[in-house]
């Protein structure tokens, strides 16, 4: 994820001292047209079709896989929230059941603190099995968000294509 982030566009520019945020993954079905027909499939299946990926469990085990570690990006140079460092954790009675909380104050700051700068979320990048291609998909705030393929040229990540967009 790092070689990625310092390679691509998607961290200049306007996003360039953004927050980065995990995306959570829902492989919600999405239209595909071609030949002039829509037809509905799974996200999985979409990506698997941008990477020329024929096996869509390698695709689908890349996701699930919990290999994206933010504190890559954030010796990378990038801004997080430690959102564990927000949590209050204790046991109900003897149980070994744990209670989580968070204070309102905490709340309160991550909120201002996310008005007042840039933020994205990203989904982990999947890869080719050469990986010399990667599908990255980024939401920009909450309002709008791109897919994009990315190629591996020179040792270096370039922009392919965009692949979709959406404005919510």
């Amino acid at each position: 994820m790092t070689s990625i982030s310092k390679d691509t566009s998607i961290f200049t520019k306007y996003y360039k001292n953004a927050y980065v945020f995990k995306k959570r993954f829902f492989n919600v079905k999405k239209p595909l047209t071609e030949n002039g027909e829509i037809r509905w499939i799974s996200e999985v299946e979409l990506i698997s079709k941008y990477l020329n990926i024929k096996d869509t469990t390698f695709v689908y085990n890349q996701i699930q896989s919990d290999n994206f570690i933010l504190d890559d990006l954030i010796e990378a140079g990038f801004k997080t929230i430690n959102y564990d460092e927000l949590i209050d954790r204790s046991y109900i009675g003897d149980t070994l059941v744990e209670k989580k909380l968070v204070s309102q104050d905490s709340l309160d700051k991550v909120f201002k603190l996310l008005e007042k700068h840039k933020h994205i979320y990203i989904l982990k990048p999947v890869f080719n099995q050469r990986q010399d291609l990667a599908f990255i998909q980024v939401d920009y705030k909450e309002f709008s968000g791109s897919s994009f393929i990315y190629k591996k040229k020179n040792n270096q990540w370039v922009l392919e294509k965009e692949v979709g967009s959406w404005m919510r």
